[in-house]
């Protein structure tokens, strides 16, 4: 899921009301004589042990998986049907219920028919029964978050998504700095290959090169690891060690690095040899957020584009490539350096209707032609802000399809512990409103990264981008 822009929800809350006092105090009196009367008559009897009974496991399971039916209901992009979801709860909870064996088979179907309050007492009901059949065998909680798990899934859009307790809890996790060795990385078809190295970075000492095919992380082989956990491996507390094997070539390398304290450098500029401007953003920070040296990214994208102008440049070259997106916020803020005030940048698609995010004030003048570069690590608001430059006419973009993960999500606390991802938003592009989930962005110049470029120091998309705004400045004349 990339990181655009997420409404972060929790249940329940309070409800303001306009009552007096004199209402409020004639239940509260009743209400204490009521539980002094039970008091005593369980002090007698001795079958009054709580005041009221805390709800079981079932049960908790049961509010979750309705609040996250409730929440698809609600939230997500297109209208759902919430008998398939349940069907679908139903299957994830009897897939998990598989270790309990034949006494699974005894617990009925629920029937849902439509009407939602049958369907949901059918469901409870049948819920209840198996988590009976599976005691001692499956948990509730198991039960429940295969439900919610296969619940989410019913409706077959990547970014709407279960979210475990544990991982619930680390949501908030901070992106701009973390302890590893200073790669990021990028899974295809035949392994997961070292993309960028980190200048000053400990993999960057220890001779990792971009291109790195990734062997062993220790004593792990990364043919049997997601992508998730090869990170996590790589990354470790500052000052410890790990051992890397990469595939080069033909050969293999194997070396050790210690773990250190990485930054994430949002931006950056230089000119590149035949005066072209290039400019690299690897994340869409908040807009309001500031790089190590106190200014925004926008602000360091302005101090650019006027060193540039300076120097004589004829263009720019905008780089994302690996840029996963961000906030939509910052996005505006470095498309309104590009584009006219106005011009639309995405059309984002609700249940309640299309809206239209537009550029803001700030276009940096004069303008130059401009390319920019993307790759299948480019995804989210890098998609729409390379969009909105393409079907513009703004910019020739050069390199290769775009991830197309482009929906935004909002995040929803469940009663369990766990978190739901609802997709809200389906992107349309700004001008021709064409999906970006799962389509992406087609380059006008398309050219896949060559391994070669590994040994030989070339950067063959950067160099294609190069010679195409050298062509373009050239018929423009001077």
């Amino acid at each position: 899921m990339p990181r655009f822009p997420r409404r972060w929800s929790a249940r329940g809350g309070c409800r303001a009301a306009t009552v007096s006092v004199r209402s409020l105090l004639r239940p509260l009196l009743l209400a204490i004589l009521i539980v002094a009367l039970m008091a005593g008559a369980g002090e007698a009897t001795g079958f009054l042990r709580h005041a009221a009974l805390a709800p079981n496991a079932a049960d908790t399971e049961l509010t979750a998986i309705h609040a996250a039916l409730a929440d698809l209901q609600h939230e997500y992009f297109r209208p759902i049907d919430a008998d398939a979801a349940l069907s679908g709860a139903w299957d994830g909870a009897i897939a998990a219920a598989k270790p309990a064996g034949t006494r699974v088979s005894a617990v009925a179907r629920p029937q849902l028919t439509g009407d939602s309050a049958t369907a949901r007492t059918a469901f409870d009901a049948a819920f209840r029964a198996l988590n009976a059949a599976t005691a001692g065998s499956v948990s509730a909680p198991t039960l429940g978050h295969a439900a919610i798990a296969a619940l989410a899934s019913s409706v077959h859009e990547n970014h709407t998504y279960f979210i475990d307790p544990d991982r619930w809890q680390h949501r908030g996790d901070t992106v701009s700095s973390y302890a590893g060795i200073g790669v990021t990385v990028n899974e295809r078809p035949d392994g997961i290959y070292v993309g960028e190295v980190f200048e000053d970075s400990p993999a960057a000492h220890a001779g990792i090169h971009p291109g790195d095919r990734f062997l062993k992380v220790d004593d792990a082989a990364v043919a049997d690891l997601k992508l998730d956990q090869l990170v996590n491996r790589l990354r470790g507390p500052a000052g410890t060690g790990v051992s890397v094997t990469v595939q080069r070539g033909a050969g293999s390398v194997q070396v050790a690095i210690t773990r250190a304290t990485i930054s994430i450098i949002a931006f950056e500029s230089r000119i590149l040899d035949g005066g072209v401007g290039y400019l690299r953003l690897r994340s869409f920070p908040p807009a309001g957020s500031k790089l190590p040296d106190g200014r925004t990214v926008a602000q360091a994208l302005d101090l650019a584009l006027d060193g540039f102008d300076r120097a004589g440049v004829t263009s720019w070259v905008l780089d994302l490539r690996g840029n996963g997106g961000g906030y939509l916020d910052g996005m505006n803020e470095i498309a309104s350096r590009f584009l006219p005030s106005g011009s639309p940048l995405l059309v984002s698609h609700t249940q309640g209707g299309d809206s239209v995010t537009r550029a803001g004030s700030g276009q940096h003048t004069p303008t130059r032609p401009l390319a920019v570069l993307i790759n299948a690590g480019s995804a989210s608001a890098s998609e729409i802000l390379t969009s909105a430059l393409q079907e513009s006419g703004r910019a020739v973009v050069v390199g290769e399809k775009s991830a197309g993960v482009a929906n935004a999500a909002n995040l929803d606390a469940l009663p369990d512990g766990g978190g739901l991802s609802v997709t809200a938003v389906q992107s349309l592009t700004g001008v021709k409103r064409r999906p970006l989930d799962g389509q992406g962005v087609t380059p006008d110049s398309a050219l896949a990264a060559n391994p070669d470029d590994v040994t030989t120091g070339r950067d063959s998309q950067l160099e294609r981008a190069e010679n195409l705004l050298r062509a373009a400045v050239a018929q423009a004349g001077p």
